[in-house]
């Protein structure tokens, strides 16, 4: 745990052995329950320290004080000894200004409807539906404001190499910019790979779609922020990348990079997608400070949004509307006649 002092104590002391083991489980338990304050909206988030140990409280309102003092060059400082400037995303927090993008009429996303396949059936959720979940689950301004469109284009794609998890690495879906020529002025596209098609449509909602907006609200993304603020944001989830008390995720840890730098950065962008998943569908499973650091974004665009109500309505209306069909030979869900949008 952060802050202890280990000078003068004897580990092979049992009674002192037995006294900090128990103090860690009771402080763990603290924690714990100020998350789910925190999520409750019984603590304010601002407040709400991540290891709740009131010995070190002052130490970290100091830590704090400090990286508010930073000015924004000195933040760009940090930002460049941290991950260089080999990614053009990175760059991005450089020049973007929230400026720029009041002239952007903001049109509401496309949302195609998602067909899925088993061995056993096809489940489908249609285009209506699926808008409506998305519009009544989702924080105001996460979806209209920054997604130009989802959909299932079924594509295959690997994992960019740079990312060092192997050739044969496929993804299930991925948030760009431009597709076959279009452009969004700078809002994203989410779309769906051929390895998606079979996975269940709760997996594609909840799971990775969850994901893939948490690219399009990141530092390099968002229409909003301001250039200090995605500074801050990326500099906040870096900070976490370090941290014993991180979200565990088998997928950022397994990024490696000959590239150090340009390593951090494909962490810290994929732990924040990580993060932003695990926000909307268990906000219980984050660490207090991964769930500020999410929700604190999200209260700036939606400032009533209830992630653990919507989690549940979400779900709720995704088996509600779901349509599954056997997947016998000759109906109308054969593989020659699946549809694709």
């Amino acid at each position: 745990m952060r802050g202890i002092e280990s000078a003068g104590i004897n580990p092979d002391n049992p009674a002192k052995k037995e006294f900090f083991e128990r103090r860690n489980r009771i402080l763990s338990q603290v924690n714990n329950m100020a998350r789910r304050l925190v999520i409750f909206g019984v603590l304010g988030a601002a407040i709400a320290p991540g290891e709740v140990d009131p010995g070190f409280i002052f130490q970290s309102q100091t830590e704090v004080s400090q990286k508010k003092k930073l000015s924004f060059e000195e933040k760009k400082k940090k930002a460049e000894e941290l991950f260089g400037w080999d990614s053009l995303e990175a760059k991005g927090t450089e020049v973007r200004n929230v400026k720029d993008f009041e002239k952007i009429m903001k049109g509401k996303t496309i949302i195609d409807g998602l067909v899925t396949s088993s061995s056993s059936e096809f489940e489908e959720l249609n285009s209506d539906k699926f808008t409506e979940i998305v519009n009544k689950t989702f924080p105001k301004g996460w979806v209209n404001n920054e997604v130009a469109a989802i959909s299932p284009g079924y594509v295959t794609e690997a994992v960019p190499p740079e990312y060092g998890l192997g050739k044969d690495s496929k993804a299930l879906a991925f948030c760009i910019s431009q597709w076959r020529g279009t452009d969004w002025e700078g809002r994203r596209l989410i779309l769906l790979t051929t390895a998606a098609e079979q996975q269940d449509i709760h997996y594609l909602v909840e799971e990775l779609i969850t994901h893939e907006l948490g690219h399009a609200n990141d530092w390099s993304s968002d229409m909003e922020m301001s250039n200090e603020e995605r500074l801050d944001l990326l500099l906040a989830v870096s900070d976490r990348l370090d941290a014993a008390s991180r979200y565990d995720s088998s997928y950022v840890e397994s990024i490696k990079n000959r590239n150090k730098r340009l390593e951090r950065y494909f962490k810290a962008r994929e732990y924040w997608a990580e993060i932003c998943s695990a926000y909307f569908n268990d906000p219980d499973v984050l660490d207090v400070e991964d769930y500020i650091l999410v929700d604190s974004v999200v209260k700036k665009s939606d400032p009533n949004f209830n992630c653990r109500k919507s989690s549940q309505e979400r779900s709720q209306m995704i088996e509600k509307n779901i349509v599954r069909t056997p997947r016998n030979r000759g109906n109308k869900y054969a593989p020659r006649n699946l549809p694709r949008r």
